[in-house]
């Protein structure tokens, strides 16, 4: 009987815990863990190479002067193509960045009961969770409800460009699937 009893008190501790991850998910506790890419890592370029004469390398503390002759001349650089624009509708909202930052003051509506009560003005440089993407607007979530934003006043096409050099644009060649993994009625 007490095996019973103690069955009976496992299962339970299972069912609660079960409910209180069901509704976390349904909150959206778990989202920024769930289909989502990791944001990018930006890297800093790296500084220009230092050049050591073969006394520096051998240990010897004195420098040598270099010639103005000696001095690499400066390259011009190649003019950078334009990026093509972005239409953020066309993006899969699985490659579309966790957060996104204001890039200059905006107003949200203070909403109470469903009626606006006031509004409130968020600093450039806030940041706020990306919910999905209307056209030219962004979704944000702002405290317990979510707000369109225009895209231009946030940092998301920056982020969308950052995340497609991280990731890089190859898609997977589809391939033929072999005999033993192709189902039975596409034979």
């Amino acid at each position: 009987m007490r095996h019973l009893i103690d069955l009976f008190w496992n299962l339970v501790i299972v069912a609660l815990t079960v409910v209180a991850c069901y509704l976390c998910y349904m909150r959206g506790y778990f989202d920024r863990y769930l289909s989502r890419r990791p944001e990018p890592i930006v890297l800093a370029a790296p500084s220009a190479p230092t050049v050591k004469s073969d006394a520096s390398r051998a240990g010897s503390v004195s420098a040598q002067p270099v010639s103005p002759e000696a001095a690499p001349t400066a390259t011009p650089e190649a003019t950078p193509t334009p990026e093509a624009p972005i239409d953020l509708a066309t993006i899969d909202p699985h490659n579309l960045p966790l957060q996104v930052k204001l890039c200059r003051p905006t107003a949200f509506p203070i909403m109470v009961n469903g009626q606006r009560v006031g509004s409130t003005t968020s600093p450039a440089g806030m940041m706020f969770r990306l919910v999905g993407v209307q056209g030219d607007r962004v979704e944000v979530r702002v405290g317990e409800g979510t707000q369109l934003i225009p895209a231009d006043a946030t940092d998301v096409i920056s982020r969308v460009r950052a995340l497609r050099q991280y990731v890089g644009n190859a898609r997977p060649t589809p391939t033929a699937l072999p005999p033993w993994a192709t189902p039975a009625g596409a034979r």
